[in-house]
């Protein structure tokens, strides 16, 4: 058996990544959205998911965001608002969805 304090346990493991489990709780919700024919709806979601990414990743530090910090912190911020202009730009733009 592990210790307790081990950083191989499942709830290290959850400790480690909650913020990046947080932001990503909102993808079910976007995909029913989607499924019941709210596309716009969905896309403005996911949108908004990676424009919270981008605030987790400017405001914490890298060692409580898991698989949120990839590389430096503008430059992972800065993809993650943009993706979420365009998703969201997307999103009420297209016709016919």
């Amino acid at each position: 058996m592990e210790p307790e304090n081990s950083p191989y346990t499942l709830r290290a493991a959850i400790r480690r990544q909650r913020w990046f489990l947080l932001a990503l709780a909102g993808i079910p919700v976007a995909l029913l959205f989607a499924s019941f024919g709210q596309v716009p709806l969905a896309g403005v979601l996911l949108g908004s998911e990676c424009a919270l990414l981008g605030v987790f990743r400017l405001l914490l530090p890298a060692t409580c965001l898991g698989g949120i910090a990839v590389r430096e912190r503008k430059v992972d911020a800065s993809l993650y608002f943009v993706l979420a202009v365009a998703l969201i730009g997307f999103a009420l733009t297209a016709p016919n969805l």
